[in-house]
């Protein structure tokens, strides 16, 4: 009997160590879910108002590299129009248990997305073409986590707005210039689906450039079958293209995240088997893996309140709106080896020398931009160049 106690304990042991970090990240998503899920069905709310996209305050001016105080993009493309527009859809920024979708004018999530999100992710085009990032009645991020009609419902009124917004940039703003499309996280979720329903079939594909959607955990086999002439990148330079990656650590365990329902864009549908996604290495512009010399190195938004910083995601905090964004760290000496792996699709980085925030754990979601800043500007150069070498 004692021997068979040990056994068993030393066999709880085992799986205890085995599965930690599923329960760690179990742990994370119930404790975040109660903090920021909405009381009230979303049935039984009104809507924040509708953005009127020709009213140029329901868009995002986007500061330029060097800071906010400087001109930004939005004014840029007023004053001197480049060649190129980007289309660009920002992430998750809303926080509360308030409502399911945020009013554009929130002034907390509004000041994220200027401050944290556009700077890394937006900055990337900012040499190479005029920017017009839309304010958007953005989903709550309990959305993902209430995999229900309410979730369903605050997502499918997020992508209204995003698909009203690209109708009127593509009629009303384009003007006829070549496009890039991007985005990250929820923005790269509802970009897909714009992909598909206002692109794929589109003739404004003839002008179409890329689309850089990232962080979003696109499932490959999905995307091949409902997007037919939007291929996925597969060599630098290729034009008329999807790029897309999701950012984890050496030890990110993709297995964790394949049970439950995935959001596709329109419904939480079971997630795929193998659970495989888009991938692509921003280093070698292709699917190739890359050495620590190749990186050219993260870019890592400096700010002037680093205290109010630390608060920017705390739900529960009012100091995350006094900080500003004063420009770029560009370290050369904290480069890191990339390489997809070949089951899940997941961009495997080598652990980053800094210490960065990992969520879920052991993935760098967050800085999927920042990481390869240098790497993704000199990448949309290169495909900017070849279509307009093509056209």
């Amino acid at each position: 009997m004692v021997i068979f106690t040990l056994t068993a304990l030393i066999v709880l042991g085992i799986a205890i160590f085995s599965w930690r970090k599923e329960l760690k990240l179990l742990m994370l998503l119930f404790i975040v879910r109660r903090r920021i899920t909405p009381k009230e069905r979303f049935a039984d709310t009104s809507p924040p108002k509708a953005p009127d996209y020709s009213d140029e305050n329901s868009w995002y001016p986007v500061p330029n590299r060097s800071g906010v105080a400087n001109r930004n993009a939005f004014e840029d493309a007023l004053r001197d129009p480049k060649p190129v527009d980007v289309f660009f859809v920002h992430p998750t920024t809303f926080l509360s248990p308030r409502s399911w979708n945020a009013p554009i004018d929130d002034p907390r999530s509004s000041h994220l997305v200027e401050q944290l999100v556009l700077p890394p992710q937006a900055g990337i085009f900012i040499k190479h073409a005029n920017i017009y990032a839309p304010k958007y009645r953005q989903a709550t991020l309990a959305s993902y986590f209430s995999q229900n009609a309410n979730g369903r419902d605050a997502l499918r009124l997020a992508y209204k707005d995003v698909a009203a917004a690209f109708s009127y940039f593509i009629s009303n703003i384009n003007n006829e210039r070549p496009f890039i499309i991007a985005a990250h996280s929820q923005g790269a979720g509802h970009c897909t689906r714009l992909l598909k329903e206002n692109l794929d079939a589109s003739s404004a594909r003839d002008r179409f450039i890329a689309a850089y959607l990232i962080g979003a955990g696109i499932c490959e086999k999905r995307y091949s079958l409902e997007v037919k002439n939007i291929p996925t990148a597969k060599s630098a330079g290729q034009t008329g293209c999807l790029i897309a990656f999701d950012t984890v650590g050496p030890d990110f365990n993709a297995a964790s995240l394949r049970r439950g329902r995935e959001w596709d864009g329109e419904n939480f549908v079971p997630r795929e088997p193998d659970g495989k996604i888009i991938g692509f290495n921003p280093v070698t512009g292709d699917k190739s893996a890359s050495t620590i010399q190749a990186h050219m190195g993260p870019a890592y938004p400096r700010y002037n309140n680093e205290e109010a910083l630390a608060q920017a995601y705390n739900p529960s905090s009012e100091d995350a709106l006094e900080f500003e964004f004063l420009g770029f760290e560009m370290p050369t000496d904290e480069k890191i080896g990339a390489r997809l792996d070949a089951k899940s699709g997941y961009l495997v980085v080598d652990r980053p020398k800094r210490k960065l925030l990992e969520f879920p754990p052991d993935a760098y979601h967050l800085y999927d931009y920042s990481l390869f800043f240098r790497d993704l500007e000199k990448d949309v150069g290169a495909r900017i160049e070849r279509f307009q070498l093509n056209t």
